[in-house]
């Protein structure tokens, strides 16, 4: 009679045997969840116990990680770190992807620093919630003898770290995430403050100084670009990004409405890429206040002898927008956003 045909995660009958010590061992056939066969064997003092110590190892070797042809249960955490970054890499070049280039380098330095030099040569299946919580205490430990406690780094670590063992799971290589067992202490919210109109004055002073001099020295000839970005971070509420990934297409100063810059991108610095124009889904726009920004960037805009298309960039290029624009009076009425309103949208932020 040929061997029973079992179905994936059933067993045969367990055989019981008596050996010549006068122990009982036990055995039975198993069928895993992925079509293999396996024998179970467990031995015990009798008939009974040694039944069941079978039936405890069949449910072990069920719910036992497997592990997939790129990651098993042995291999090491600093593998599983690479290899999540690398695939991460690749969706970040989906149509439509669910991560971007710079995200990816940010996770990838905080696993490098602080994750992979304490947890890079242990195993998969050596990471215990008792582990991965040491990882985070020794963090905050190390910062409360720095110039930052590192509360927040403790807490980005966890989540980059959840994500390389989330993929773990996936690979069959861990059957739970012992990460998200552990606790990070919160991040103390910042006090947002706001600059006075004083205050802008004396930035925007000290920028045309610091500018002018500049003015024979070695280096780029200054052409403007530091002032320009400034005032139109001021007149319009937008990110150092966004301007500098501003077109001439996106700036709308026609007298007839609304004066409005479009925010469709922000400049982000990839590595190995460089700097790039990442754009955003969605665009918004900022208002730009009438007698600042608006009339300097048509003044500008005169004076350049029209609109040139490409990017804008904060560098010293000649085919830069913001070398266009020109200077603000000596007084602005704007509402200055504090940096910590800055993740707000565009239309948040119009100036008022």
């Amino acid at each position: 009679m040929g061997k029973q045909t079992l179905k994936p995660g059933e067993h045969g009958e367990i055989f019981l045997k008596e050996t010549s010590t006068g122990s009982w061992r036990g055995r039975a056939r198993l069928r895993l969840l992925d079509g293999d066969y396996t024998s179970v064997s467990r031995s015990a003092s009798n008939r009974d116990v040694a039944r069941l110590r079978v039936q405890e190892g069949i449910t072990e070797r069920l719910n036992a990680p497997k592990g997939s042809e790129s990651l098993t249960p042995t291999s090491k955490f600093g593998l599983a770190c690479r290899e999540w970054v690398n695939e991460m890499r690749v969706r970040a070049t989906w149509p439509r992807p669910p991560i971007r280039p710079q995200t990816i380098d940010e996770y990838e330095r905080l696993l490098g620093n602080h994750a992979v030099p304490k947890l890079g040569k242990r195993r998969l299946n050596e990471l215990t919630p008792a582990v991965c919580q040491g990882l985070l205490d020794s963090i905050v430990e190390r910062g409360k003898d720095g110039k930052f406690d590192l509360v927040t780094t403790a807490s980005q670590v966890r989540s980059a770290v959840n994500q390389v063992l989330d993929r773990a799971v996936i690979h069959d290589a861990l059957r739970d995430n012992p990460m998200r067992k552990t606790k990070a202490p919160a991040p103390q919210k910042p006090d947002p403050k706001a600059l006075t109109v004083t205050d802008v004055y004396r930035l925007r002073a000290a920028v045309r100084a610091w500018e002018e001099d500049r003015r024979g020295k070695p280096g780029p000839k200054p052409r403007g670009h530091l002032p320009a970005a400034v005032d139109l971070m001021l007149g319009t509420g937008m990110r150092i990004g966004e301007v500098m990934a501003l077109q001439w297409g996106a700036v709308n100063l026609s007298p007839d409405g609304l004066p409005t810059v479009a925010v469709e991108a922000t400049m982000v610095d990839i590595k190995g890429a460089g700097d790039d124009r990442d754009r955003r889904g969605g665009g918004q726009e900022c208002c730009v206040r009438e007698g600042g920004a608006c009339a300097c960037g048509r003044a500008r805009e005169r004076r350049g002898g029209g609109r040139r298309s490409g990017r804008v960039r904060l560098v010293a290029r000649a085919s830069s927008l913001l070398a266009r624009w020109c200077q603000f009076g000596t007084t602005v009425s704007v509402r200055v956003v504090p940096s910590i309103e800055l993740g707000r949208s565009a239309r948040e932020r119009d100036v008022t």
